[in-house]
Parts: C-alpha cells; structure tokens; sequence
C-alpha cells in the first residue's frame, strides 16, 4: 500500500525536487522492511519448497553481476566453471538460491576493508561427509573472499538467527541463517572454513538432478491494443482495494 500510493503520486509528476528526495528515501525504507519481514518469515515458517530443475551457473552469474553493480567496485570478484550445463543443473527455486548468492556476496564485501578478492568457483563432487543421502552426484560451489575472517569462537554460531558481529552497522543477523534453510531445504549442506586475516570460504554442496533447466518462452504484446473489461478485485485491505482500483481504472478498466 505505502509503495503503491508512493507510485501514484510520483505517476501524477507533480512533485519538485525536494519531494523525490523525501520519496526514494520512502522507497529505500519499504525496501529494508520488506526484506526484514521476509528474512523473518523464512525462519518462523516451513513452507513448501518448489522444485524445478535451474542452472546454478545461470544463478551465481546473476547474483554475482548484482553484487557487481550494486556495491564497492575496489572488492573484485572472479567466477570460474568449467562443468557441463548437466553437471551443474540442480532442483530448487532460482529466487531462493540467488538470494543464497547475493548475501554470500554482501557478507564477503562488508568483511573486506579497502580493496579486495572474492573468488567464486563450481566443481563436481560426491555427497558432503556428514550428510545422510542417496544422491551421489552433486555440484560444489566453493565462495572465498580476502575478508577480515571468523574468529574461532564464532563459528558454531554463525548460523545461528539474530547473531552478528555488525550489530553496530545494523546487521540483522538473519543472512547466513537463511543461506543454511535455503541450502538444506533443498536436501544441501553449507561448510565454512574461516580464521582471523585470511579470509573466509564457503561451501555449498546441492545434489544433481537428470532433469534438464526448463527454457522459458519470451511473450510479446501489443502495447497498442485497447485496455478494457471489467475486473473484480477481492482483499480484505480497503486502502489495497482503492489503490488497486485507482490503477487499473487509470488503465482503461472498470473494477
């Protein structure tokens, strides 16, 4: 609702300069809390996982050219793969395991000070020690930065929700918890291996699936074709209901 209604004021061009300031920083605050609310939510709850076969090397390379445009430009970060498109393609949800990625890739930045290395690779291997499975074949990706590292005293604890060592520059200490749910959610194992000065490396093993990555197919409209027709909207949110109403009725419908 607040972003919607921040939308539809910002749609009517009426605002000056000082207001679009005051509006992305409205934006910026829906962001942060949305994002909390999720993290949250994925620990308070178990819902159903969706299985689909993915490419992981079409996700890393996502979340990596995320990490890449959106953070320090000093912290370099290399990819390497050499495996086949069926040595690499796992059953997950590409959503969730990018998510995994991206906050690998948001921790190693903040634990770098100044410039820097993170050094992200893919690789065949059998089933992790320690994991109970049948599935013998699965892909690796090992995730190390040049970071200030983990002292020994906080590595059992690493995973564990709500623990930080940034609580001072507002860490939340829901990111590496989440990482652990998304990994084991999908029959995974997460290892890392860290010590003061030199760095950190993580491990992320996911079983291989025989399935191919479903191709999905590229629709087109017609921008010029005519919106109209009648649309029921059914919420138990009234302020939802008039700002969805306003928007499609600016669109040509009637709801």
């Amino acid at each position: 609702i607040i972003s919607g209604a921040v939308e539809a004021i910002k749609s009517d061009g009426l605002q000056d300069r000082e207001h679009t300031r005051h509006f992305s920083m409205i934006e910026q605050a829906i962001k942060r809390s949305s994002s909390l609310t999720n993290r949250l939510l994925a620990i308070g709850r178990r819902s159903d996982v969706t299985l689909a076969p993915i490419d992981l090397l079409t996700v890393v390379e996502h979340a990596v050219e995320v990490i890449s445009r959106t953070t320090d430009r000093t912290v370099r970060i290399t990819l390497d793969c050499t495996l086949e498109t069926d040595e690499r393609t796992v059953n997950g949800d590409a959503s969730a395991f990018e998510s995994v990625f991206i906050n690998l890739g948001l921790n190693s930045i903040q634990s770098i000070d100044g410039p820097g290395l993170i050094d992200v690779s893919l690789q065949s291997s059998g089933p992790p020690p320690g994991l109970n499975t049948d599935e013998t074949r699965f892909v690796k990706v090992i995730w190390k930065d040049s970071g200030g590292g983990i002292k020994r005293e906080n590595h059992d604890k690493i995973f564990e929700p709500f623990f930080t060592t940034k609580a001072d520059t507002g860490g939340s200490g829901l990111g590496l918890s989440i990482i652990q749910s998304t990994v084991l959610a999908y029959a995974g194992k997460i290892e890392m291996e860290s010590a003061p000065g030199q760095g950190t490396t993580f491990k992320i093993y996911l079983p291989i699936t025989d399935q191919l990555p479903d191709t999905v197919a590229i629709t087109t409209f017609d921008e010029h074709v005519p919106m109209n027709g009648k649309i029921l909207i059914v919420d138990d949110e009234p302020s939802f209901l008039a700002l969805l109403s306003e928007f499609l009725s600016g669109c040509g419908y009637q709801t």
